[in-house]
Order: C-alpha cells, then sequence, then structure tokens
C-alpha cells in the first residue's frame, strides 16, 4: 500500500497550545475529510503499523515513537487537535498526503527520416492518444503545430499538411501515465457509513461490515454488488 507523509506533523513536529505551552498529553483525532469517520494512519513510510486514534503526543507535544505520520494515497483527511482533556485547539481539513496522487510518465519516442514530400508517418514503434495533447512532433528540431503542421490520424499515423523534405528528421514523442497503485476506498463500518453528513455523489468507500464497496449517489448509498 503506497502512504505519503503528512503535511501536518508529518516528521519531528511539536505542537503547542493556545498559550504557548507544549502540547504534552495532546490528541491528534484522524478522520476522513468532511467526516467524523475515523481514518487510519501510519507510523512509517512502509504503511505496516497504524496510529492509535487519537494519536496522542508525549511529554514534547510531538507524535511518539517514530515522529512521524504518514497517509494513505489518494485519500483526504482531516485531523482535529486537543488537548490532553479533550478541548479544541484546531481542525485541519482536507489533508492529503505530500505528493498524494502523484502519477508515473512512460515516455516514448520515435524518428524517422523523410522521403521527398513525405505527408503520411505511420509509428511503429510507439503509440500515442489523439485529442489529448500528448503528442509532440519536430522537423529537423522544430516543433511543428497540430492542424497547422499536421494532424493526428490515429494512434499510429501522424499526417503532415505540407510534404517534407527527403532527409528530414522527424522526431515523434509522448507520454503515457502509469498507474502502478491500485486505488484503495477508504473504510467504514455500515453504521459509521450512514452517520456521514454532506456526502456527495461518486464518493466511494468499502463497508467492513457488509464487506463490499459502496457508493453515494442522489438516493443514498449503494452497494456494489458483482453481477
Amino acid at each position: 500500500m503506497a502512504v505519503n507523509l503528512s503535511p501536518v506533523a508529518g516528521a519531528a513536529a511539536q505542537f503547542f497550545d493556545n498559550s504557548g505551552q507544549v502540547l504534552t498529553g495532546g490528541k491528534i483525532y484522524t478522520y476522513l475529510a468532511g467526516t467524523t469517520t475515523p481514518a487510519v494512519t501510519y507510523t512509517t513510510n512502509s504503511g505496516l503499523t497504524a496510529h492509535p486514534n487519537p494519536i496522542v503526543l508525549n511529554a514534547a507535544g510531538r507524535v511518539p515513537d517514530s515522529g512521524e505520520i504518514w497517509l494513505t494515497d489518494g485519500i483526504s483527511y482531516k485531523f482535529v487537535l486537543k488537548d490532553t482533556n479533550d478541548v479544541l485547539i484546531a481542525t485541519y481539513d482536507n489533508l492529503v498526503g505530500i505528493n498524494s496522487n502523484f502519477v508515473n510518465y512512460s515516455g516514448q519516442e520515435e524518428k524517422q527520416t523523410a522521403t521527398q514530400s513525405q505527408t503520411v508517418f505511420t509509428l511503429t514503434t510507439m503509440q500515442y492518444q489523439p485529442a489529448t495533447n500528448n503528442l509532440l512532433v519536430f522537423v529537423n528540431g522544430s516543433k511543428q503545430i497540430l492542424t497547422t503542421n499536421f494532424t493526428e490520424t490515429s494512434s499510429t499515423v501522424v499526417t503532415f499538411v505540407d510534404g517534407l523534405n527527403v532527409g528530414d528528421i522527424v522526431n515523434f514523442c509522448t507520454a503515457t501515465p502509469v498507474n502502478t497503485i491500485p486505488f484503495i476506498a477508504p473504510k467504514a463500518t455500515t453504521a459509521q457509513k450512514n452517520a456521514i453528513t454532506g456526502a456527495d455523489i461518486g464518493q466511494v468507500l468499502f463497508d467492513t461490515t457488509l464487506q463490499k464497496l459502496c457508493v453515494y449517489t442522489a438516493t443514498g448509498w449503494q452497494t456494489v454488488t458483482s453481477a
């Protein structure tokens, strides 16, 4: 599972109360963003050991043990900071881990040499996605303009408006996202799910009571079932 360092209390942070005193025994409650549904955080970048919820700060007002808080990639959190007596100090909502949802891209490039008056080039070692602005074309190092100089005929064909000269070097470059991290839905029991207020249409979570994926629609929470 991919985790990212929290932007709040992520590493070696120290907390104070509103009087400037070290927040010994303070508590950090972690929830799904905009809700009171508890959300798991982790002690290290391995994502193997969960913090207790709340996280109780040590005598120095810091996160104990590892001194770090790591968040599940792709999930937005809410942190609620309280003192040892559960008096609210601050709320931090819509937090995501540093570099959360980072997308890796794989670059592709193909070089061809034009024949006299050649307009149609068929790619043999790469493909691109037409109409997504992810293809770059250069002729002798000069960037070509889509529709002005060439058209995207298909995922493997590029057609120039005017014929090129013999020996022109044509470079085709593209980048495609590499999805190496699976989507992990936030988890909640049926009772926690039904208690969520302000859920957005399209919001997804895994119901641990039903052991099924659920999605919020205009008519409420719906269970996603297999055929």
